[in-house]
């Protein structure tokens, strides 16, 4: 049982599979937790969190190759890590840099998810699964800006 839980997981994560971790983090954030949020129902740290999911979530799915992804890892910890030393030293500058870093990862992650999954020859589902996934990200990059 814990196997085929392990083989799911891996194919739900796994670039080759689709971007399907990432869309169901992304419709989780868009639709239920942004409206959770502006109504006060939810705390935003909670929020947080999400985004900072999505940011992982992201660096393992953007590319097959392991440079990249490594790389897109090292930059989302290194954002996650600004955002909690924003959090307890309050200071813009480094809040800022981390809403330019957050937006940089996003915006890699969008255009790596076109090249990978648009352009290419992949399955229709996981084509439009990453075109569904670009439609929310650029959503997530404007409200960032």
């Amino acid at each position: 049982m814990i196997r085929h839980a392990g083989k799911f997981l891996s194919r739900f994560w796994s670039p080759e599979g689709g971007p399907y971790a990432l869309l169901v983090l992304l419709f989780l954030m868009v639709f239920v937790l942004a409206p959770l949020l502006s109504a006060r129902i939810l705390m935003p740290f909670v929020f947080q969190t999400a985004f900072w999911l999505i940011i992982v979530a992201g660096a393992f799915n953007v590319s097959s190759r392991r440079s990249i992804r490594l790389t897109a890892l090292i930059v989302a910890v290194f954002s996650i890590a600004l955002r909690v030393l924003s959090l307890s030293v309050f200071a813009t500058a480094i809040e800022e840099v981390e809403i330019f870093l957050s937006l940089v990862m996003l915006s890699i992650f969008a255009l790596l998810m076109i090249q990978n999954f648009l352009v290419t020859g992949r399955a229709w589902g996981h084509r439009i699964t990453a075109a569904i996934a670009v439609y929310l990200l650029l959503g997530l990059i404007w409200s960032r800006l």
